[in-house]
């Protein structure tokens, strides 16, 4: 329940598209804002990450890959879940699930409670701060629906509500009292048709509405009437909605062609960092042709294009990706084009005097982007052992950066860097799984992020990064 800071294959958090079963999660006031309490742990079935640039079907936000949760699927048996917890700090943790069938309607319905009472951060060093603890309080509740309206024609529809009251201690100094208090709405209908090879389509709808009312008031020192910075229920809060249609058609053997359009809208407004109401409308038109079996069952290739407009900024974007199976135990896989990132409504129109000053002649960030890899599956006494390497490399163009040497500026505002910005890496992964039960996973990326000519790595991004998981899951007996 705090903020995620991320960096995948030398990217920043802005550069990664979140989404829960596809529906855009990023917020477009902030874009380096992530949403990690956002959905209820119990309800995670898988999370997909794609490494790469994916803006072809995905549009800004995703030049560096997308974090997708995949939330519990459907069955016709009627089963459920609880868990429960505490801890010593009094946090406790109530959530679950049931899901079923009734004919050829499908439900899941969900819930979460997650409180803590927190910790308390004051301390010698910080003796203006409130002595109490600091601590949330999220609510969560949740609705999926199938019905197959006839074969092979199936309309999914989801609803969640959370609620939140989090308190907030970022910057200690005099702080008496600090929260954001959440009501946010995630709603999609899906429909897909998938009755014959030829011809199939997938039309979606989502909503996504953010509401929070903000309060901050500090101590003064002397002690005296507190001050207010920010009166209870100061608004910042956005809504996120559009649709997006695509039409797949296999005309002969060999080929299949997908086209679609997609269609997204956003307004918001933030009262504490003083950002003005705004409006974006991005409309994109996109094409790809894929080969199929027909050609290969051994290898698949996928090239396409993305039209985006945006206002008045328009930009084509191309993508194209293929994977070759030499056998069980080696293969290679790649994807390479380019992507795009549209500054965010703080870089943009900011007009806070803390902060960094927005400026509105920000233009896109546009990179060029490859990966590569080989990897493969090979058989072990008592289970199996799977690895790949992977090389990436990307090209930014007017890569966004806060500026803090402009004497109108004096607590900074946004440019676009003059010089390009090259991100060259690698990556390996292995993992063993043993019929016993017992698995390893590793990996280990090497990230080189740097303005041309430099010398020295940019800020927030690990060169470095390793880590190691042993785990022990009993077979079902």
């Amino acid at each position: 329940f705090s903020y995620v800071d991320i960096a995948m294959q030398g990217s920043r958090n802005q550069d990664v598209l979140w989404t829960m079963d596809g529906i855009r999660l990023n917020n477009r006031l902030y874009g380096g804002t992530t949403p990690n309490d956002t959905l209820p742990a119990s309800m995670i079935e898988r999370i997909e990450v794609l490494k790469g640039g994916e803006g072809l079907f995905y549009g800004t936000q995703a030049s560096a890959g997308v974090i997708n949760v995949v939330t519990r699927g459907f069955t016709d048996d009627l089963n459920g879940q609880i868990n429960g917890s505490v801890d010593n700090r009094a946090t406790t943790s109530v959530d679950g699930f049931v899901r079923g069938a009734i004919g050829d309607q499908r439900f899941i319905v969900y819930g979460s409670h997650n409180q803590a009472e927190g910790y308390k951060s004051f301390n010698t060093y910080q003796p203006s701060m409130t002595d109490r603890s600091y601590g949330y309080d999220i609510w969560s509740a949740g609705l999926k629906y199938q019905y197959e309206i006839v074969p092979d024609l199936m309309l999914n529809a989801q609803y969640q509500h959370t609620k939140a009251n989090l308190d907030n201690f970022n910057a200690p100094t005099r702080l008496r009292e600090s929260r954001n208090d959440r009501n946010e709405e995630i709603a999609s209908v899906r429909l897909d048709y998938t009755g014959n090879d030829t011809v199939q389509f997938f039309l979606k709808g989502y909503f996504h509405d953010w509401r929070t009312a903000y309060v901050q008031i500090l101590n003064r020192v002397p002690a005296s009437t507190p001050q207010v910075v920010y009166p209870a229920g100061t608004f910042w809060g956005y809504q996120d909605y559009g649709a997006s249609a695509v039409l797949k058609l296999k005309l002969h053997p060999g080929l299949e062609y997908l086209f679609g359009y997609d269609f997204q809208t956003f307004n918001g407004r933030d009262d504490v960092l003083l950002i003005g109401n705004l409006n974006e409308k991005v409309h994109a038109g996109i094409f790809q042709v894929r080969t199929t079996d027909d050609l290969s069952e051994k290898g698949r290739i996928a090239a396409g294009l993305r039209y985006n407009e945006t206002g008045g900024a328009k930009k084509t974007i191309w993508n194209a990706s293929g994977r070759y199976d030499f056998s069980p135990a080696l293969y290679a896989e790649g994807n390479g084009g380019t992507s795009f990132i549209l500054p965010d409504a703080s870089q943009l129109y900011g007009i806070d005097p803390c902060c960094e000053i927005g400026n509105p002649n920000l233009k896109p960030e546009e990179s060029l982007n490859f990966n590569g890899s080989l990897g493969g599956v090979a058989p072990l006494a008592g289970g199996s052992f799977r690895w790949k390497g992977t090389y990436f490399n990307r090209r930014i163009t007017n890569l966004i950066d806060t500026f803090y040497d402009d004497p109108d500026f004096l607590n900074g505002t946004y440019i676009n860097v003059n010089d390009k910005v090259k991100v060259e890496g690698a990556e390996a992964e292995l993992g063993l799984e043993f019929t016993s039960g017992w698995s390893f996973n590793a990996s280990y990326t090497y990230s080189r992020v740097r303005n041309q000519g430099a010398t020295t790595q940019r800020d927030r991004n690990p060169e470095q990064f390793a880590r190691g998981t042993l785990a022990f899951l009993p077979k079902e007996r």
